[in-house]
């Protein structure tokens, strides 16, 4: 019986990120802009299929209307079954304000309305503006209110994004990974592979 060598196993590693790194590709799923306005509707969100990789969302909060109202951004996502979503990069944040907030909720609706929210009783919050461009905000957002455990599994979840104040421009990027499972099979793939050629 032969066995793998160091180097083999460095190979098949390498191997198999590059795999995994080829099957993830970046996405605008939607630009508010030129696509018109997300759902103000928390029980119609807009709705988008999240693939592997890297998933664009460029939004924009008009601000407050001068009448008392302000533009709230409703809108789901779905993670395909054996997918993770891993990461939230908040990669851009234009506005003379200097902070705007999300939050999320589990199902294809959001249920709380906004007069009846506490940041107790949502799921998960953050504030993000300014100070957070170029972080991943998922974490802050999975520690605040109810909590959950990341990485969220494939299922469909609901975000309310808003900004009281001035016209603001924003991008997030979702990150969905491969399950742990389909990751640690593919390197063991790569792996008995290259151990088979040595024999």
């Amino acid at each position: 019986m032969k066995f793998v060598t160091i180097r083999a196993l460095g190979v098949g590693v390498l191997m198999a990120g590059a795999m995994l790194a080829s099957s993830a590709q970046a996405a605008v799923i939607y630009t508010e802009s030129a696509q018109g306005d997300l759902s103000n509707d928390r029980l119609n969100p807009t709705s988008f299929n999240l693939a592997a990789g890297e998933n664009q969302l460029l939004g924009v909060f008009t601000g407050e209307d001068g009448m008392g109202g302000y533009d709230i951004d409703y809108y789901s996502i779905t993670i395909p079954a054996g997918m993770f979503l891993q990461q939230i990069v908040h990669q851009e944040f234009i506005s003379t304000d200097s902070a705007g907030f999300m939050a999320i909720e589990q199902g294809p609706v959001f249920s709380t309305a906004p007069a009846d929210a506490t940041p107790g009783n949502l799921m998960g919050w953050v504030i993000f503006g300014h100070v957070t461009v170029g972080s991943d905000i998922f974490p802050t957002l999975a520690s605040n209110g109810i909590g959950f455990a990341r990485p969220l599994p494939g299922g469909t979840y609901t975000f309310w994004a808003q900004q009281t104040g001035a016209l603001t421009d924003y991008t997030l990027t979702f990150v969905v990974v491969p399950s742990p499972m389909g990751a640690t099979m593919l390197s063991c793939g790569a792996l008995m592979a290259f151990g088979r050629r040595r024999r």
